[in-house]
């Protein structure tokens, strides 16, 4: 802990220090919205492995997900092998324990793949694994996320236009 030193830098007695200014009530200062660095959203993930703020548009993520294979999977590629050499063993012997060289690939990219289609942000499109491989890549990928949604109606409402009729 640093001491104050002198008698400049230290407070009356009574004295309190001023609350800082937060710019009005809510996120409205002067008319003009900011935008808060880090914003919490409404979804939520239950029992989120990891928690993190995008570093594109700074929300809220967590992913529940782990990109390696838990214990449940190990028993499960178990429980899979032990079946397989089972149902192999009039045919092959023994053999059929090597299907643990099929069924352990198969759980990994599994697991992989859920893991990579959870990792983008669904509010900006950014995605930290080719964000770390390919920065341009990435790049091109927010890109394509934006193109993809529709543009925002004059005036912050739905057009009229836009949507279609009751008879459609």
């Amino acid at each position: 802990m640093v001491r104050a030193r002198g008698p400049a830098r230290q407070r009356p007695a009574g004295k309190t220090v001023p609350a800082p200014r937060t710019g009005g009530p809510g996120r409205y200062h002067g008319g003009v919205e900011r935008r808060r660095a880090l914003e919490t959203r409404p979804f939520r993930v239950k029992a989120p492995l990891v928690r993190f703020f995008c570093p594109l548009c700074g929300s809220e993520r967590a992913l529940a997900r782990s990109h390696r294979l838990a214990p449940r999977h190990k028993a499960q590629v178990l429980f899979l092998t032990l079946l397989t050499t089972a149902l192999l063993h009039p045919v092959a012997g023994w053999r059929g324990v090597l299907s643990v060289l099929v069924w352990w690939p198969a759980f990994e990219l599994a697991v992989r793949a859920l893991y990579r289609k959870d990792v983008p942000c669904p509010y900006c499109g950014f995605d930290a694994v080719w964000y770390r491989r390919d920065a341009g890549k990435a790049r091109e990928l927010v890109r394509r996320f934006w193109e993809g949604r529709p543009a925002p109606a004059p005036g912050g409402a739905r057009s009229p236009a836009a949507s279609p009729g009751p008879g459609a």
